[in-house]
């Protein structure tokens, strides 16, 4: 099994930051939302599903030129 090189301090914190900011942008969605029931989280689950995964994957296949049929390996994953 290979190992990865020790993480650099400045990755560690940058990867701290940007998922704080992730974290907060969602909180506020919550509250501006008004998700209150298991509906509301849903909904809004689907959404970000759609909004950061699926925008990701498409991504991989468009610019990265991904077979289609690896692609359905990724979206089972998710």
């Amino acid at each position: 099994m290979k190992r990865s090189a020790p993480s650099n301090p400045g990755e560690v914190l940058a990867e701290f930051v940007r998922s704080a900011i992730v974290a907060y942008v969602l909180a506020r969605l919550i509250v501006l939302l008004r998700v209150v029931n298991w509906k509301g989280t849903l909904l809004l689950a689907g959404w970000a599903w759609l909004g950061f995964h699926v925008t990701l994957l498409l991504c991989s296949v468009v610019h990265r030129q991904m077979p289609l049929k690896r692609s359905k390996v990724f979206v089972d994953i998710w």
